[in-house]
């Protein structure tokens, strides 16, 4: 019997981190995040290579990125509004 080869990715916690992380993880559930040592985060998947983790994880950041700028965008007119 043969075992499995994982693969891994190291992320940063910087920007939208733990939002865009729990997405990731339920949109694609071979997914799992461990912390390291050094505060940074390590993606292990034995479905993905580590291209198409790197592909999801930015995808799941950018998105999380532009909700954030959005919410900003929104909150000014609204402010502007009200003033």
């Amino acid at each position: 019997m043969g075992t499995d080869h994982i693969e891994e990715l190291r992320i940063g916690a910087a920007g939208p981190f733990e939002a865009a992380l729990y997405w990731l993880i339920a949109f694609y559930p071979s997914i799992s995040a461990d912390g390291a040592e050094d505060g940074v985060m390590v993606l292990r998947s034995s479905l993905l290579s580590r291209s198409q983790m790197e592909d999801a994880w930015a995808c799941a950041l950018a998105n999380e990125r532009l909700l954030a700028e959005n919410a900003e965008g929104r909150e000014a007119v609204l402010s502007s509004l009200i003033a």
